[in-house]
């Protein structure tokens, strides 16, 4: 005959001390892994993208909270929070969308991009090279090229008849136009880029601390008090 065994749930009140703090602690871990679902992917990713927003400057940072906040200048294209965190981003930043930033003239726009989603964002600053700089050594407009590195380097010749001859024939010579007569630009995009890379950083950093609101012990006492949770008389989910 077949044997009936009854089992007694408890409320989290009903429970002792001990069986409080193990229930605390069982809840707060299902949060971080089997009770995690898409919605909580959807909070940790408003957060990161109203924070990065705030940092920019982007139109509506002002108005409205994470859940709110939308824009069409940058998407959260992929992240991972808690084991080897990252976010990435993806758009193009302008004056308009993003006029937190330290803008420059030579400056034209900013991309951002994710080639593979599950990467950091990689930042392009895109320059207007068509804006001339005059040698001030001769009085000569000149154009710029640049290096792998994005370092500045001065196009400074004469034309005759079609074929370009240097204007200064000297490694010391072109190191004074250098010094003396190109703008120190370069270090102003530079600046564009990592005040974009501090933003994001700021982002990640908002979406870790939204995870672990989530998965810590006073979302799951919240949860607790405001669902009829059963537990086993040890603090275990029953």
């Amino acid at each position: 005959m077949p044997t009936e065994h009854i089992r007694v749930s408890y409320t989290y009140d009903e429970l002792s001390d001990t069986a409080k703090a193990k229930a605390v602690e069982e809840v707060a871990s299902r949060f971080a892994g089997q009770w995690w679902d898409e919605n909580d992917n959807d909070d940790v990713r408003d957060v990161m993208r109203f924070a990065f927003g705030e940092k920019l400057k982007t139109p509506g940072w002002d108005i409205y909270g994470p859940g709110d906040f939308t824009t069409d200048a940058f998407k959260v294209a992929g992240f991972q929070v808690g084991y080897a965190p990252f976010v990435a981003f993806e758009g193009t930043l302008n004056r308009e969308n993003a006029p937190g930033l330290p803008w420059h003239d030579h400056a034209e726009n900013i991309t951002l991009s994710a080639p593979h989603r599950t990467d950091a964002t990689r930042v392009e600053v895109n320059r207007v090279d068509a804006l001339p700089f005059v040698c001030t050594g001769c009085g000569q407009t000149a154009s710029v090229s640049y290096g792998y590195d994005g370092t500045a380097y001065p196009v400074h010749e004469r034309r005759e008849g079609g074929l370009a001859y240097p204007d200064h024939d000297t490694d010391a010579d072109h190191e004074a136009w250098l010094l003396e007569g190109l703008p120190s630009y370069t270090s102003a995009l530079g600046e564009l880029g990592e005040a974009v890379e501090k933003a994001v950083r700021a982002a990640l950093e908002a979406g870790e601390k939204e995870y672990e609101y989530k998965t810590g012990e006073d979302y799951a006492r919240d949860y607790i008090e405001h669902n009829d949770q059963e537990f086993n008389e040890d603090g275990s989910i029953f």
